[in-house]
C-alpha cells in the first residue's frame, strides 16, 4: 500500500517565499538601525541631561556626543559609547553608584522597536 501526495501550488508558495525573504534583506537592515537611532536618541535626550542623583548631569557633554548606533553586520546593530567612563556609569562600581543611560533607553523603545520589525516581516 502506498499514499500519493501531490501538493498544488507549492511554486507559487516557493516564489512567495522567496519575495519574503528579498524584502526582509532589503528592508530589515534600514529598520534595525533606525530602531538603534531611538535608543541613542532616548539615551543622550532623556538619560543623559540630568538632574542627579538618578540621571547623569551633563558636565561636558563628552558622553553624550559619544554615543552612537553603529551596524555590525546586516542584521545587528551596536549603540553604546566609546568613553572609558561609560560602563561605570552605566553599571556603577565602588566608588559610583549606577546611573544607566542605555539599557533604560532601551526598554523605553521596546513596543517602538518590536512595531518597526513587525511592519517589516509583514512587508509594510
Amino acid at each position: 500500500m502506498s499514499i500519493k501526495v501531490t501538493s498544488k501550488g507549492g511554486d507559487k508558495f516557493a516564489r512567495a517565499l522567496e519575495e519574503r525573504k528579498a524584502r526582509l534583506q532589503k528592508n530589515l537592515p534600514s529598520a534595525l538601525m533606525n530602531c538603534g537611532l531611538m535608543v541613542e536618541r532616548t539615551a543622550v535626550n532623556d538619560y543623559l541631561s540630568g538632574p542627579r542623583p538618578g540621571k547623569l548631569d551633563r558636565v561636558s557633554g563628552e558622553l553624550a556626543a559619544s554615543v552612537n548606533t553603529q551596524p555590525e553586520g546586516p542584521y545587528k546593530v551596536t549603540v553604546g559609547t566609546n568613553k572609558i567612563y561609560g560602563p561605570p556609569h552605566e553599571f556603577g562600581s565602588s566608588r559610583l553608584p549606577p546611573r544607566p543611560f542605555l539599557r533604560p533607553a532601551l526598554d523605553d523603545n521596546r513596543g517602538n522597536i518590536l512595531n518597526q520589525i513587525v511592519k517589516v516581516l509583514r512587508g509594510n
